[in-house]
């Protein structure tokens, strides 16, 4: 599937993700949604997505597992925070709400 919103997502992360699902099938009930795994810890998370949304699962999850470990050997571990810093920073904070979770983010 090329065409959805695509989302990232755990288990700790399901209040915040209900929220947005809401919001976007309030106005849309047609785009496909793929949820993408944060971590290991997405079962609940995914069940419950699935179940009220229609969240699919995004189906190469161990191209993501490489393409993280990849991108943690070349740049190490602080390269998305620091750049989520370096961005806020240039937009202005007010312009700009960065919810980070390790080294995934979401902005509104």
């Amino acid at each position: 599937m090329t065409r959805g919103i695509y989302i990232t997502a755990n288990n700790k992360m399901i209040e915040q993700g209900i929220a947005l699902l809401k919001s976007i099938r309030k106005y849309d009930s047609d785009t496909p949604i793929i949820l993408i795994p944060y971590d290991d810890n997405y079962q609940t998370v995914a069940e419950r997505f699935s179940r009220d949304y229609g969240v699919k699962i995004y189906q190469y999850l161990e191209l993501i597992k490489r393409l993280s470990n990849k991108v943690k050997q070349i740049f190490g571990n602080n390269f998305l925070p620091d750049q989520i810093s370096f961005i806020s920073k240039l937009v202005g904070l007010e312009n700009l709400i960065i919810f980070i979770h390790r080294y995934r983010y979401c902005c509104f």
